[in-house]
Formats: structure tokens, sequence, C-alpha cells
């Protein structure tokens, strides 16, 4: 299960996979959620997506198909027609997607040349009135994963893998013309950044430390009260959202100004939903 914001704070995207415990090989079911936070009305979008990346006035959702083993297609939900069409497509496989906070540009990860941990990771900028993709890494043998927008729609921060067990934080723009290796951390893993204001990131330091960064001095300090993966901030609520895997896939809140965390959905009983 994921759980993903809606921009203004007030829904989130739930996306939920029922996977069969015993055969391995038996197809899976796929549902997307919206979750409405003042009336804890749970309500079905659609099937079988993944990756999912709202827009700026949360009118269109963009997404990938789970059960699309190439993942070059990107489509689109409308929210009010209730219907889903295919946005863009080229040859690359495609993960990792965020509308930018302007509403001009979608931000996602490709895959190209090898396999597996052979495979190089890269991000790309679509344009989404021109349709026009720029890509703004180039990894060589490296990846770079799990690219998230400054509120700016300007700086975007990821982090960068390259097999020595010591992923780093990097800082670039959406024409890639310059990449700042934020954390410069060579004592253990720095992934899964995102971004609390235009200054400050949030991302997780091994094994699910959460840390706020100032991009400028880059001064730190631990956000306690959260052991997770990856969290998700929100600026109107000033509330991080995540899955707890340590649990039953249970969605928390957890309110940065109180230090206190609420679980929102129990994991165990999406499977009803199915």
């Amino acid at each position: 299960m994921s759980a993903t914001w809606k921009p203004d704070g007030r829904s989130l995207l739930i996306s939920v996979v029922k996977f069969h415990k015993t055969d391995g090989q038996a197809p899976f079911f796929s549902k997307v959620f919206s979750y409405d936070l003042s009336t804890k009305q749970l309500t079905s979008l659609f099937d079988n997506g993944s990756n999912l990346a709202p827009s700026p006035d949360g009118k269109t959702i963009a997404f990938l198909k789970r059960d699309d083993d190439k993942r070059i297609d990107i489509y689109s939900y409308d929210t009010e027609t209730k219907q889903a069409k295919l946005f863009y497509t080229d040859s690359s496989r495609k993960n990792a997607l965020e509308w930018s906070p302007d509403g001009k540009h979608l931000l996602y990860n490709i895959s190209h040349g090898g396999t597996g941990q052979h495979s190089t990771i890269d991000i790309c900028v679509l344009n989404i009135t021109t349709k026009q993709v720029r890509q703004i890494t180039q990894s060589g043998s490296d990846k770079s994963y799990d690219p998230n927008w400054c509120p700016d729609s300007k700086k975007i921060v990821y982090y960068l893998e390259k097999g020595d067990g010591r992923d780093q934080i990097w800082l670039t723009d959406l024409n890639g013309s310059f990449h700042t290796n934020l954390t410069n951390d060579t004592t253990t893993h720095n992934y899964f950044a995102s971004w609390i204001d235009e200054q400050t990131v949030v991302y997780t330091q091994n094994p699910e430390t959460v840390i706020l960064m100032n991009i400028n001095d880059k001064s730190r300090k631990r956000v306690e009260g959260i052991n997770s993966e990856h969290v998700k901030y929100n600026a109107f609520t000033g509330k991080f959202v995540y899955v707890n895997s340590e649990t039953n896939n249970d969605v928390v809140l957890y309110d940065w100004k109180t230090k206190s965390t609420t679980i929102i959905i129990d994991g165990t009983k999406m499977i009803n939903q199915f």
C-alpha cells in the first residue's frame, strides 16, 4: 500500500495491491482510493494504478498501470468525469511520477541500459503542454532515484546510488544545469528525499531515521517520533503521511507541531475493499 497527499492537504490518494500469499504466479488486484481526512470517507476511484501523481488543482491524476510490465505509458485520470486516458508514451520504462507545483511539468525516472542491478536509472522532465522531454541526469553506471519537486517548481532533489552502500541526496534544477551532493555522508545510506519548504528537505537515513536538512547551510536534525523509510509532508496541514510496513501497512499521520501520530487507515481492513 502507498499513500500520496492531494496538494490541498484535504485528502489522500491510497493505492492498494492484493497479492496471493501462497501462489506468486496468481494474478493480483489493485485499486486506487481517495480518503477524505475530514469525513474519513474512502472512495474508490479506479483500478490498476500505481505511481500516483495528482495535479496541483487536484483535478487530474497521472499514473502508470501496475500490470503493464513495460511501464512506457503515462495515463491521466480525470476526477470529475471519472475517465482515464493515455497521456504520454515513448520507449522508456518509467517510474516515480510527480507533478510540478506550478502544473507545467511531470518528473519521473527512466530505466535504460541493462537489467536489474546493471541497469541505469535517470531522471526526465516532461513538459505538460508541448510533451517535450528533457533528461536531466547522466548517471552512466549509477542510478538516480526518486526525484521530487521543490515548492518553487525549479529545484529537484533525488538520491544517487553508486553501489557502494552510501547513497547520497543530490540537488539539481529542471534543466539539470548543476548537480550538488547535499549529504556528503560517507558512513551510511541517505534516500527518499522530499521537501518541507523551499530551503528544507526531509529524507531517510539508514535505518529508517527521518532527517531534516537546510539546503543552504546543511544543518540537520532528526524528526523524533517517526520510524519509517518513506515519509511525505504537506505544508497545508503541517503533517507527514507514511505507511507503517512494520505493522499491517497502516496509513499513519504524524503531526509535526504536536509530535503525535494517528492511524487513519487500518491496512488489514483495506483487503475488504476487494
